[in-house]
């Protein structure tokens, strides 16, 4: 397997979303508590050879604004 990660860093107390998809299937949607701006947070994803395909992963407001995104080829 594979692990992808990434981390974040919020200046603003507050929720985002990191939504993993796979295709144009949505694979996940996981919160990342954001507390206050001197807070990190992180998640991963483990991939195995069943899961190959390209994959964006985008990280959400709470509102569901569009902050980043990142697409790769597993």
């Amino acid at each position: 397997t594979t692990e992808i990660s990434t981390v974040y860093k919020s200046s603003a107390a507050s929720d985002v979303y990191k939504r993993q998809i796979r295709g144009d299937k949505v694979s996940a949607t996981v919160p990342v508590q954001v507390g206050s701006d001197s807070w990190r947070s992180y998640t991963s994803k483990y991939l195995n050879g069943d899961m190959r395909g390209r994959w964006r992963v985008e990280l959400l407001s709470d509102t569901g604004e569009a902050l980043a995104s990142s697409v790769f080829e597993y």
